[in-house]
């Protein structure tokens, strides 16, 4: 698989850049879904991402996808869209550094 950000691991705070420019990528094409984004930035990745490294193929993985998320959702519902950040984060395949 091609890289975007690099090859090997990435600690969480380099995690959490990388989701949040893919987010912020989202919104750029996306602006209706702002307030989702904004809740999934500040609330969901702190929650999500616990380990202290994850494996840089899986967080290419995950960025790719979240900048790919169309917008043609319903976007008066806030509520959806940040649904389908915290769907896309939880099983995008993210893994931890393995020893």
């Amino acid at each position: 698989m091609a890289t975007i950000y690099g090859n090997g691991d990435f600690t969480r705070a380099k995690t959490m850049r990388i989701l949040t420019t893919a987010i912020n990528k989202n919104v750029y094409d996306c602006p209706n879904y702002l307030q989702a984004s904004i809740y999934a930035k500040q609330v969901m990745l702190p929650d999500t991402l616990s380990e202290s490294h994850y494996r840089a193929d899986s967080v290419n993985r995950c960025a790719i996808i979240i900048m790919s998320l169309p917008c043609n959702y319903n976007t008066s519902d806030t509520t959806t869209f940040y649904s389908l950040y915290r769907s896309v984060i939880h099983n995008c395949g993210l893994r931890k550094q393995t020893p």
